[in-house]
């Protein structure tokens, strides 16, 4: 296990330097042993823990905007989330902040990654907004800035889009910061989808978008650009087409069996109506039958969407 937890801190590092994010480099790997780079003085001294170190007032907001840039970086490039970042994990030195201890972190395809990150994203926003007094975005605004697929990936581009949000953050009020703060709460019980199978009520997430209120989607920003934003939305709480196919597969042989039973009991009670007809002309009324079936089916509401529509929220 050890070996295991060595192995993953080497290909970590080796992403966040590839990166060129401020991490330890690994230098050598030996079974369970790692040997990295000293982020530490010429005699010896290890650079101290954000926790640990002693930083100006002034400096904090500047440190805030870096790591939060850092976290995106992570995410977007490196495709990692560290998944136990805070003040004990990044260390402070010459007006920059180093990210260590990455054998946790994990991948996007984790099934708690989304989680992870939010976790992330509310330690550095909580020692941020009380050590340092810093006017920090909200939890769910970190969040969606560090997974929004609309920012270019350059460091100019992000750079501008933070350089915006600390603008709007300056002119903030102080009744629309405790409405953020409010705005924290509510994010930290939410429950985030990671793929389109876990969208838990998608009709009620297509009426909020059908009355203009995308934004109010936790996921809304997951699925990148769109040139017709009603329609990517909608796409994003939508039956996944693999699921619905197999799902319509197998709804169509049960309602094909019910529907040919109704055709039995129909043709049973209409029996003298169609006494005196044709071959032809009763091969004729069951090819119309079987099109009028076929035509219901495709706007029949599955069983599984109704009752997952009715059963109780959590």
């Amino acid at each position: 296990m050890v070996r295991l937890w060595a192995e993953k801190e080497m290909r970590n590092l080796k992403r966040l330097c590839n990166a060129e994010l401020p991490a330890p480099q690994p230098l050598l790997l030996r079974q369970h042993v790692l040997v990295m780079e000293f982020l530490g003085t010429s005699d010896g001294w290890a650079y101290p823990r954000l926790k640990d170190a002693q930083v100006p007032a002034h400096r904090f907001p500047l440190l805030y905007y870096q790591l939060v840039r850092d976290m995106r970086i992570l995410y977007t490039v490196c495709k990692l989330v560290h998944a136990d970042l805070s003040e004990y994990n990044i260390l402070y030195h010459g007006k920059r902040l180093y990210i260590i201890d990455v054998s946790q972190s994990v991948e996007h395809e984790h099934p708690f990654a989304l989680d992870f990150l939010r976790h992330d994203c509310n330690n550095v926003t909580e020692y941020f907004r009380k050590r340092g007094g810093v006017r920090t975005m909200s939890l769910r605004r970190l969040f969606e800035f560090i997974t929004d697929k609309t920012i270019g990936p350059t460091e100019e581009d992000i750079d501008a889009a933070l350089g915006t949000i600390r603008d709007e953050m300056d002119d903030y009020s102080d009744e629309q910061l405790a409405a953020v703060r409010l705005d924290d709460e509510v994010f930290r019980q939410s429950y985030i989808p990671r793929t389109l199978e876990e969208v838990y009520d998608y009709e009620r997430d297509v009426k909020k978008i059908n009355k203009g209120d995308k934004d109010e989607l936790i996921y809304s920003n997951l699925l990148g650009p769109s040139n017709n934003d009603t329609v990517a939305a909608a796409a994003a709480v939508a039956v996944p087409e693999a699921a619905e196919a197999e799902l319509v597969a197998g709804v169509d042989a049960v309602n094909l069996n019910e529907e040919e039973g109704e055709s039995d009991d129909d043709n049973s009670s209409d029996k003298s109506e169609f006494a005196e007809e044709t071959k032809e002309e009763k091969k004729e009324r069951q090819k119309a039958f079987k099109d009028a079936n076929r035509e219901r089916r495709k706007t029949k509401v599955p069983k599984f969407v109704k009752k997952r529509a009715t059963r109780p929220k959590k």
